[in-house]
């Protein structure tokens, strides 16, 4: 998560000091086992990364869209928005439903920018 992170931040543009970079992110949970959110520790890790994560996301991403995210999964993240704060109200949770969500993205973003 580090590593994604620091790669990710590395490869913007800071060239004008005046300019803030906009991060628009696809957030692809497929295969993701939510199992694993029923472990303190690991549930305790998220968070923890996701508040360490939290400024950097209110400053640089724009829209991040949360896709293949099952109904517990999708339900929690709706409820802990007002929580978690600003850095979570960018987050747009799409559920499992390829077709639903596919339609949604394409309506906003390029679709060369969709991947497979």
């Amino acid at each position: 998560i580090d590593q994604m992170a620091f790669n990710g931040l590395s490869s913007l543009n800071f060239s004008d000091p005046n300019a803030i970079p906009r991060i628009l992110a696809i957030v692809d949970l497929e295969g993701f086992d939510y199992y694993q959110l029923g472990s303190p520790e690991n549930l305790k890790f998220i968070l923890q990364k996701f508040t360490f994560f939290a400024p950097a996301i209110t400053k640089y991403v724009n829209v991040a869209y949360m896709v293949n995210t099952n109904f517990l999964a999708q339900t929690v993240i709706n409820l802990l928005k007002p929580v978690l704060g600003e850095a979570l109200s960018r987050f747009e949770v799409h559920g499992t439903n390829k077709v639903k969500w596919l339609s949604q993205l394409s309506q906003k973003l390029p679709n060369d920018q969709i991947p497979e």
